[in-house]
């Protein structure tokens, strides 16, 4: 094939004149075999494997992603293949985890890799953004597979869609309707079916299960009714001059206002994703109380250790008045960090506006369900709660919650919407 030859000569010496070209030369070269209909084989398997194989797809891994890919590679035969961009999280696969790992450059390549694949049972798209999700959807010839991790719709429910938003919430809509079958991290995905006016497909609720591997009991203790209690939250913050619209509820200003003279003392880990300009109005709050710690961000495969030496997690999410937060969201969903804190050993705190984790929470006696209102009153409630309690009842409630005792129900889903 001599016009590849030529391409590859002219496309050397062009990039050796520009550096703009040489960035953006995998683009080119992935657009103009795109057009010539020269398609990426990395996934065009000779055969069908005995044992099933799933394609991972989506632009950046995400936790929960990544805790799948390594529960089900340890404990089934099934075979995984991970396509993505390279990103931070990439680096918390290890080779074991997987069968092959395949890095994007852009959009492009990855239409190639689909429009290339053969003999794959199922496309899992995964979503942090779900453009790349919709073309593995879109384009894949095999049984595929949404998981929307949040559903945006349900943040903005029956609202017009900001226009800011438009292109993610119509690549969002396209998963719902293409989508084979459907795995829900939350309730949310009900609500999002209708929103989107989508037929409900083959789905299966599987949440952010407790990673085994994880789990941490130490022996803290609240011995007297004077000694301070200690309680952390990890993951995203707002700070004071962040679009309290949008984030209203990472706002926690309030809720540390309120634990003065309570001896309460608050400690935030920043989720990853969260740059300091963010949370910088926290760190400047610490230096003048001394009931606010601000740490810096703890790895996933760290957290549960470093979480396990506090009485409580807290999950302080009210919504700010000023908030066009939909109601749906307060009510249906969900959160890794809940998972984190069972793995951690510890019983949660949380508010009564987030329905069904607070559900949960009531359901297992894993817990204290407080709202505003309780504010000034949060220690004499705690310390009037068995606290030892609720600490065997976290221990036995997260083997339930585990992905050890979910896993055979998601295999299980697996073949029944392939068969």
């Amino acid at each position: 094939m001599n016009y590849l030859k030529e391409f590859h000569i002219i496309f050397n010496r062009l990039k050796k004149f520009s550096p703009l070209f040489k960035e953006k030369r995998f683009e080119l070269f992935d657009f103009v075999f795109f057009k010539l209909k020269i398609y990426d084989s990395a996934i065009a398997l000779e055969n069908y494997y005995s044992n099933k194989t799933i394609v991972f797809v989506g632009q950046q891994l995400n936790y929960r992603t990544i805790k799948f890919i390594k529960w089900i590679k340890k404990n089934t035969s099934i075979k995984i293949i991970v396509v993505c961009q390279k990103t931070p999280f990439a680096n918390d696969l290890s080779e074991k985890d997987y069968d092959k790992l395949i890095l994007l450059r852009n959009r492009t390549h990855l239409k190639r890799i689909i429009l290339g694949s053969k003999n794959i049972d199922f496309i899992y798209a995964f979503s942090s953004n779900p453009k790349h999700a919709r073309i593995a959807i879109e384009l894949s010839k095999a049984t595929t597979i949404f998981d929307p991790y949040d559903c945006s719709i349900v943040y903005i429910g029956n609202i017009p869609v900001p226009l800011s938003q438009m292109k993610f919430i119509e690549n969002e809509k396209k998963c719902f309707q293409l989508a084979d079958a459907m795995v829900a991290r939350s309730p949310e995905n009900i609500v999002a079916y209708k929103l989107y006016q989508v037929k409900k497909k083959k789905n299966i609720y599987f949440a952010d299960y407790c990673d085994n591997n994880l789990f941490v009991c130490k022996n803290v203790e609240i011995k007297n009714s004077d000694d301070p209690i200690r309680i952390v939250y990890s993951g995203s913050i707002a700070g004071k001059y962040i679009n309290k619209i949008t984030d209203g509820l990472t706002d926690f200003f309030s809720f540390i206002d309120a634990l003065e003279n309570q001896k309460i003392i608050f400690h935030i880990y920043p989720s990853p994703f969260v740059k300091q300009a963010n949370y910088q109005d926290y760190i400047d709050l610490e230096k003048k109380i001394n009931y606010l710690k601000v740490h810096t961000t703890v790895a996933q495969e760290n957290l549960s250790e470093e979480l396990s030496g506090f009485h409580f997690g807290a999950l302080p999410h009210f919504k700010l008045e000023s908030s066009t937060l939909s109601q749906h969201k307060l009510e249906r969903a969900t959160s890794l960090k809940f998972y984190n804190f069972l793995e951690a050993g510890i019983p949660i705190l949380i508010s009564e506006e987030m329905t069904y984790m607070a559900w949960v929470v009531k359901r297992y006696k894993i817990g204290i369900v407080f709202g505003k209102k309780d504010f000034p009153n949060l220690r004499n409630i705690i310390l009037n709660t068995d606290y030892n309690e609720l600490k065997r009842n976290v221990l036995k409630a997260r083997e339930k919650l585990s992905m050890k005792n979910n896993l055979p129900r998601l295999i299980h889903f697996f073949n029944t919407i392939k068969n």
